[in-house]
Parts: structure tokens; C-alpha cells; sequence
């Protein structure tokens, strides 16, 4: 998974969840 689409799905999980995840870890 690039960056860009990473730090999108990010950003859809912190909407939907109000939570900051580390998705990308």
C-alpha cells in the first residue's frame, strides 16, 4: 500500500471512528 492511499484510509478511520489509530503500522 503507497503512502498517499494509506494516510487516506487514515483519514476515512479518524471520520468514521474518531479515533487516531496507527492504520499504517
Amino acid at each position: 500500500m503507497n503512502i498517499d492511499e494509506c494516510l487516506r484510509q487514515v483519514t476515512m478511520a479518524c471520520s468514521q471512528f474518531g479515533d487516531d489509530e496507527d492504520w499504517c503500522d
